[in-house]
């Protein structure tokens, strides 16, 4: 998420298939949500993503730039 990548590139960094990448993720958000219903986890999913995004654009511009460069 923090990466911004997709879920290819995500699965390649983690060392891990595409579609593992896509039952863990699936697994993780319904164990935070207590249920498995896909709508749901879509749209946490994206808040998810939203929350982390919101979160480094607050991190003072130094630490920005150094996380930029990994």
């Amino acid at each position: 998420l923090a990466g911004g990548l997709d879920e290819q590139g995500a699965a390649k960094v983690l060392g891990v298939t595409t579609q593992g990448y896509g039952v863990a993720v699936r697994r993780a958000l319904a164990q935070l949500a207590g249920n498995d219903d896909q709508d749901a986890l879509a749209t946490q999913w994206r808040q998810l993503r939203d929350q982390v995004h919101r979160r480094i654009k607050s991190l003072p511009p130094d630490r920005q730039r150094a996380l930029a460069g990994m």
